[in-house]
C-alpha cells in the first residue's frame, strides 16, 4: 500500500508536492569591534614578548681568550649596545694581573674617599691590567660595568692570576655580560599598558541580538 522512498528521491512536504528546503544558518563574520579587539590583544602580547626577548640579550659583552703559549696573542672582544665591536690583542706575557674593583652606574669608582654607606651601594667587578710597552705604561680593561657579585669577582681574579703566574695552565677563556636594553624595557611597559586597556575596553564576543517586539 505504501511504497518506500528510494535514497535518491527528494523529500516532499506532507501536504503538497513541493520539495522541503534544508534549513541551515550561514556563519556570521565577527563585527569590527570584536575583530579589532582580538587583533589588539594579539599585538599587545607580541610587543611584550618582543620586549622580553630584548631584555634577555645583554647589552655589554666582554670575551677574553688567551692561548697556552704566552708568546701568542690574547684576544679581548668588546661588544656594546650600539653593536660596536672592538677587538684588543696583546701577547699573553703582557697580561700582568687582574684587579677586583667597585662599580657604580656603569662606571668604575675608587671607594677610598667614600663613606661606608656609599661603599655598600657599590657593585663588584674586576679589570685586566695589560702592559703596553717597555716604558711601564699600562692599560686597564674593565670586564663588566655591572655588578657580578663579590664571590664571582674574586673567583675571576683568581682564575686570571693563575694563568699569569702558572705557565702550566692550558689557556684562559673569560666571558662576562651585563646591561639591560632600554628598548626592551620600553617595549614591555608599552605592551603591558596596551594589554590592560585592551582587556578593559575590548569586545571579545558578539552581543546577543535584540529581541523582536511583538
Amino acid at each position: 500500500m505504501f511504497r518506500q522512498r528510494s535514497s535518491g528521491e527528494i523529500p516532499m512536504h506532507h501536504y503538497g508536492g513541493r520539495p522541503a528546503r534544508a534549513s541551515f544558518r550561514t556563519p556570521r563574520l565577527p563585527s569590527c569591534a570584536t575583530g579589532g579587539s582580538w587583533a589588539w590583544l594579539v599585538i599587545s602580547l607580541a610587543v611584550i614578548v618582543w620586549g622580553i626577548r630584548f631584555l634577555s640579550q645583554p647589552t655589554d659583552l666582554r670575551h677574553l681568550k688567551c692561548p697556552r703559549d704566552r708568546e701568542d696573542l690574547c684576544e679581548l672582544v668588546v661588544l656594546t649596545e650600539d653593536e660596536d665591536r672592538v677587538v684588543h690583542t696583546f701577547p699573553g706575557k703582557d697580561l700582568l694581573r687582574a684587579e677586583a674593583i667597585r662599580v657604580r652606574r656603569g662606571r668604575a669608582v675608587n671607594p677610598k674617599n667614600m663613606r661606608r654607606k656609599q661603599v655598600r651601594k657599590l657593585g663588584y667587578s674586576f679589570q685586566l691590567v695589560v702592559r703596553l710597552d717597555d716604558d711601564g705604561r699600562e692599560a686597564r680593561h674593565v670586564m663588566s660595568y655591572g655588578s657580578v657579585g663579590r664571590s664571582d669577582s674574586k673567583s675571576r681574579v683568581s682564575e686570571i692570576q693563575e694563568y699569569v703566574t702558572n705557565s702550566d695552565v692550558s689557556g684562559l677563556d673569560v666571558y662576562e655580560s651585563s646591561g639591560v636594553s632600554a628598548v626592551g624595557i620600553l617595549l614591555v611597559i608599552y605592551g603591558a599598558f596596551s594589554l590592560i586597556f585592551c582587556l578593559i575596553l575590548g569586545q571579545f564576543s558578539e552581543p546577543p541580538p535584540p529581541r523582536k517586539r511583538r
